[in-house]
């Protein structure tokens, strides 16, 4: 496997005001494809969105929210895109996507998930907006099975706690406390 870097490219505790990339830059990248989807905590309240752009060797998020709890927490994408059992932990989402099989987290030896992703971290107000890009995984379905938007869809997913980047099974990141429908 080669070891492709997820790179974080701002990080940025913001009002929740200033549109998603993808939408900014319309008049500039006219073919762009890009889907938007809502985050919902456990009570299915709606706490912002994620907008997923292609890009050409690999794929950007853009996410943005409010009313989170304060600090670092673990995110990830998850196999399944389903976020139907917010009360019970968003956990018909699966694991991690990961085609080959590595071990969880940029810092393990043994390699990492593809669906790893850098810490969310969230400001004392409980907003975040964030811009990261991976070449980890595709936007449209393929082979590799790393695919975003695949048959069955992907869950981004947020946990309570920062993610160790090496821990098994995911970094010691803690329940799953937000998700995202991607299909």
């Amino acid at each position: 496997m080669s070891l492709k870097k997820t790179a974080l490219l701002a990080v940025t505790a913001l009002a929740i005001s200033s549109p998603a990339l993808a939408q900014d830059n319309a008049d500039k990248v006219p073919d762009r494809v890009f889907k938007t989807a809502d985050i919902i905590d456990n009570q299915k309240n709606k706490l912002g969105e994620v907008t997923v752009t292609q890009a050409d060797d690999g794929v950007l998020f853009h996410v943005k929210a409010e009313n989170m709890p304060a600090g670092w927490h673990g995110m990830h994408l998850h196999k399944v895109g389903t976020c139907d059992d917010a009360e019970a932990g968003f956990k018909d989402s699966q694991g991690h996507i990961m085609p080959e099989e590595n071990k969880h987290g940029f810092l393990n030896p043994d390699g990492y998930h593809s669906g790893d992703l850098p810490n969310l971290i969230v400001a004392e107000n409980g907003m975040v907006e964030v811009e990261l890009y991976s070449e980890d995984v595709e936007y449209q379905d393929d082979e590799d099975g790393d695919a975003v938007f695949d048959a069955d869809g992907t869950a981004l997913v947020i946990h309570a706690d920062k993610d160790d980047h090496y821990s098994q099974p995911i970094g010691g990141a803690g329940d799953r406390i937000a998700c995202a429908v991607l299909k």
